[in-house]
């Protein structure tokens, strides 16, 4: 009799299925992988398979499925306790109810319209009063890992993750289980089945899920700091990290989303430089002394300069204690702890590159700088004229090292230059130097430049923000219409005009004499981008970027977008004349309230954009604020004397405006406009 009834329950479970949407018993129906067969034969094949006592296996009992009818709380609290369960429900299912075939490879498939009816009824089974408030976490509480549970994870987790409401205090329970549980399953499959599935949401979509993650990560560094060890903060930034790894297959949303103002302001930044320095950068926040440098996506520019200058302070300690042993040891007297660069004004780049190129050792030094045959000590402000002074004179179109594009404002490498590659590892070394003392530069390169430091690919987006023109003519090529040979008439090389001739570069080989044609212009556009991107500058651009890597090599470089890396070089667009106020400290008997500060606050106030980068350059040196803003500097302002007719001056080197004790603001007005238009310097185009 048992045997009957095993051979009947066999019978059904194999040729109807167990009840489930979906199974991964092979004996099942409702196994997706079964080899579906007739009835007739499915009962041959299972009778030979008991009479060899080969059993199938039989599916565990699904309540929802053997009672009849569930309502929405049965069907809650019975799906939500069995990942493998809640896994296989919610499938999309095309118009002949079969399931789409790439619901496992580039979409979950999941149903959003049923998930999200089945969510607003257990909103109003809570409200109603049948159902917990916590019928999520204690739910989950009940959740067992089976052998099943890694092939249901990836969509039963993203069912999680669109729970609604998880940001509101009663659902912290809640998130923090279904975070745990993700992790607490998580491998390498399901993380990569994940990522894919994900890069496949919308912006908006991905907003919804980052979100209550990002408020809980807030929520428990603002309770303690001491929870950066946390196992339930660390599972919040695995799961967080997923998201930003399907995020940057397309960039559905800005990056700066996922940074968190709390890891950047709460935690204990030296000691997590330490811990990253001492076990290293691994991925895993799983480790036994967790750093959030690991996930570099979460701090912020500001933070991450902050690092490099942590950093750079102690290698240029490093390498001061090393000379200095190394002095002593070869019975030297004299030692400076600083490099010093004794130069020439009319000679700034001979000078430089005679020192620079064979100073490796001690590049990490502090910088000072000595104009020859002129007083003064650097106390910062000759740092900044030798590296305004240098930039302009690298950049200089007589040399002919870069192309100017006059719509854009950007300089790129010249194909043609006769520029020697030393040159082009100076302007690499000075880019570095001036990040790793605390300048900021007024070049004016293409993002491309800092993604391609960073080792990002690059395209033809990249090309555009240089040479826009360029970058349509190509993309008209793919879409021409008619016969592309006849009427574009080109071949597979680049033209270039240099001392009055052309230059032929070819594309590939024997590239003259290859026709562009409808088959071949996808190639002939992809070789076209490559070329002016990679090819063209690459002796240039791999001297260049060994000079920046002499001084600004090392992991922590790594950690920085390219976004990030421009801001460090070039500093902040953004002028805030605000917050310039709120931190201007006031000296020798002006104050805040001073009736002269009040009207030369409101006259900065009302400068228009330009004016007011040429008064920021007047009086620091560069017409753009530090990486995280004019909040961020020191700015002072002292009387210099009663009124008179005496210009306002300035020390850019302290950052210092000395002005007279103007009698009105239209005056104000005035010497300040005849001040800030005579300034010198490079970039006031």
């Amino acid at each position: 009799m048992k045997g009957t009834l095993d051979f009947n329950r066999a019978f059904t479970q194999f040729t109807e299925g167990c009840g489930r949407p979906v199974c991964f018993n092979k004996d099942c129906f409702s196994c997706p992988f079964q080899d579906k067969v007739p009835k007739a034969k499915a009962a041959g094949l299972l009778a030979q398979r008991f009479a060899h006592s080969q059993f199938p296996l039989f599916c565990t009992a699904d309540p929802i499925a053997s009672s009849g009818p569930a309502d929405a709380r049965t069907m809650l609290m019975t799906t939500f306790q069995n990942l493998d369960i809640l896994g296989a429900y919610f499938l999309d299912r095309d118009v002949h109810g079969d399931y789409p075939s790439h619901v496992t490879q580039n979409y979950p498939g999941i149903d959003q319209k049923a998930l999200r009816e089945l969510y607003s009824q257990a909103q109003e089974l809570v409200a109603a009063g049948k159902l917990a408030e916590q019928w999520l976490p204690q739910c989950l509480s009940c959740v067992k890992f089976t052998a099943y549970t890694s092939l249901f994870l990836p969509r039963a987790a993203l069912i999680l993750l669109e729970v609604p409401d998880l940001m509101q205090p009663e659902m912290r329970e809640g998130l923090e289980k279904i975070l745990q549980l993700i992790i607490t399953g998580e491998n390498p499959e399901t993380r990569a089945t994940m990522t894919v599935w994900l890069s496949s949401y919308s912006g908006n979509h991905l907003l919804q899920l980052i979100y209550p993650i990002q408020q809980y990560i807030t929520v428990l560094l603002c309770e303690d700091k001491q929870n950066i060890r946390s196992p339930q903060l660390i599972a919040a930034i695995e799961v967080l990290d997923i998201l930003q790894t399907a995020n940057q297959r397309f960039e559905k949303v800005s990056y700066k989303e996922f940074y968190n103002d709390a890891v950047n302001k709460e935690i204990d930044l030296r000691l997590q430089f330490i811990n990253w320095k001492r076990f290293g950068a691994a991925r895993d926040a799983r480790q036994e002394v967790f750093s959030v440098l690991a996930h570099p996506w979460l701090l912020d520019s500001s933070t991450k300069a902050e690092l490099l200058q942590l950093d750079a302070g102690l290698q240029q300690r490093y390498f001061v204690n090393e000379s200095m042993m190394e002095a002593m040891e070869a019975g030297l007297h004299s030692f400076s702890p600083f490099l010093v660069l004794d130069i020439r004004r009319e000679n700034i780049v001979q000078d430089a590159l005679a020192r620079l190129l064979h100073e490796e050792r001690t590049l990490k030094k502090p910088l000072k700088i000595h104009f020859v045959n002129e007083e003064g000590v650097d106390g910062g402000g000759l740092q900044k004229e030798f590296f305004q002074l240098i930039v302009k004179e690298l950049f200089d179109l007589k040399f002919g090292m870069f192309q100017y594009y006059e719509d854009t404002r950007l300089y790129w490498f010249n194909p043609d230059t006769l520029a020697q590659a030393e040159e082009f590892e100076l302007i690499g070394i000075v880019l570095g130097l001036a990040i790793y003392n605390s300048n900021i530069l007024d070049v004016h390169l293409p993002l491309t430049i800092y993604k391609k430091l960073l080792g990002y690919k690059t395209d033809i987006e990249d090309l555009a923000e240089f040479n826009p023109q360029l970058a349509r003519g190509l993309k008209e090529v793919l879409v021409l219409q008619g016969d592309v040979e006849s009427v574009l008439c080109r071949t597979f090389e680049v033209e270039t005009s240099a001392f009055d001739s052309i230059i032929h570069h070819p594309l590939k080989p024997n590239g003259s004499s290859i026709a562009v044609t409808n088959s071949n212009r996808e190639e002939y556009v992809q070789l076209y981008v490559d070329w002016v991107l990679n090819k063209a500058p690459g002796a240039w651009f791999e001297a260049f970027q060994r000079g920046f890597l002499k001084v600004c090599g090392g992991e922590l470089l790594s950690m920085f977008r390219p976004e990030e890396l421009e801001l460090l070089v070039c500093g902040n667009p953004v002028l805030d004349f605000t917050e310039l106020e709120r931190v201007c400290v006031y000296e020798d008997g002006y104050l805040k309230d001073s009736r002269v500060c009040r009207m030369l606050w409101k006259v900065l106030h009302s400068l228009a954009e330009e004016q007011k980068k040429r008064f920021l350059f007047f009086v620091t040196g560069s017409d753009r604020a530090p990486i995280n803003g004019l909040g961020s500097m020191r700015f002072v302002i002292s009387r210099n004397g009663p009124d008179s007719e005496r210009l306002m001056t300035a020390h850019t080197c302290f950052n210092h405006l000395l002005l007279p004790e103007y009698s009105s603001e239209e005056k104000i007005r005035r010497m300040l406009l005849v001040a800030i238009s005579n300034a010198e310097g490079f970039g006031l185009r």
